[in-house]
């Protein structure tokens, strides 16, 4: 069936097609800018005004930050506490599970914080003390808890 087409009737066929696609697609997608085009060769100029740009500005940075050079930031020593602190919440487990009274849990807490010197006033005592509270069947105070670290 192919064979009775030429080449030129070929040819004519996909161009119409492309056309009429391109057509089709102007159509349904660039309305109104054609519909601009065709005011403005008609003697219609105010469409075509040049719109003016204001730019909008920088941006504001977020509130609370500041931008500083890499010079002037300081860092504070790092505490190498990796092991340290899961080490410790290992020995509270299975003591919390041994004291059966407060009294019996704060004196061997008192030996085991004695282990372990580098907790007491490092951020880490305070998250030290929640696991306690989490673990134990009684109620602890701070002010029970702080002197064990001394």
């Amino acid at each position: 069936m192919f064979i009775h087409f030429s080449w030129l009737q070929y040819g004519v066929v996909a161009i119409a097609a492309t056309a009429a696609y391109y057509a089709w697609v102007g159509w349904r997608y660039y309305r109104p800018e054609i519909r601009q085009l065709f005011a403005a060769r008609s003697g219609d100029e105010e469409l075509w005004e040049e719109e003016v740009y204001e730019p909008v500005g920088r941006a504001a940075g977020e509130e609370g930050s500041a931008l500083i050079n890499a010079e002037d930031m300081e860092f504070a020593e790092p505490l190498d506490m990796r092991g340290v602190i899961p080490d410790l919440l290992e020995e509270i487990k299975s003591l919390a599970g041994i004291a059966e009274t407060k009294e019996d849990f704060l004196s061997l807490f008192k030996i085991i914080a004695a282990k372990y010197p580098q907790v007491a006033g490092s951020p880490q005592q305070g998250a030290v003390y929640a696991f306690i509270r989490e673990h134990v069947a009684f109620q602890l105070t701070d002010s029970e808890l702080n002197p064990l670290f001394q």
